[in-house]
């Protein structure tokens, strides 16, 4: 039985997928310290983000952020005054504009083309309709016709290869005669 799916339906599926790797990305932390050292790099040369780093620099900025929220600060501003010390190298995330904005929006726009080129060589790949299928095998309903042919094309080949093996042992018999 062939299932046929409309491209409406291919359609949305593909925008939905899209929409669920897009959404996929938010933070899932409960802290706010750990919500702002999982935005940042750690400079110790290690190259892990802060949270999961445990040098002396990283318990500096962890404690660092945490004073700087119980005074009141906002996430945002803490993790602007780590980039204009540390340079955009300190962002665990790339920023969502400019040339970086590629970064975000290419693998989105690759798997949307790469989704097209394979439903499009599948629809050029469906099955052949059955008014180019043989008609003895439409007719047989079964594969005895294909059996019986299979059948005599394998004795075929069995007596041939005897015949060579014979042929191979008798060469080698006069040769030991002589």
């Amino acid at each position: 039985m062939k299932i046929k799916v409309g491209k409406a339906a291919f359609l949305t599926l593909v925008i939905l997928s899209c929409l669920f790797l897009v959404g996929g990305t938010t933070s899932y932390a409960r802290d706010p310290v750990s919500s702002v050292t999982k935005e940042l790099i750690c400079t110790c040369g290690c190259g892990k983000v802060a949270y999961d780093c445990y040098c002396d620099l990283a318990k500096e900025w962890k404690e660092q952020i945490a004073v700087d929220l119980a005074a009141g600060k906002t996430k945002t501003p803490i993790i602007a005054s780590y980039v204009e010390v540390y340079g955009d190298g300190v962002l665990a995330t790339p920023k969502k504009s400019g040339l970086e904005l590629s970064i975000w929006t290419l693998p989105v726009i690759a798997i949307i083309l790469g989704t097209a080129v394979i439903y499009t060589y599948a629809q050029k790949k469906s099955p052949i309709p059955d008014s180019e299928v043989d008609s003895e095998i439409l007719d047989s309903g079964h594969s005895s016709g294909r059996k019986k042919k299979k059948d005599n094309d394998i004795s075929k080949s069995v007596e041939h290869y005897d015949n060579l093996l014979w042929k191979d042992y008798q060469k080698k018999k006069n040769k030991k005669k002589c």
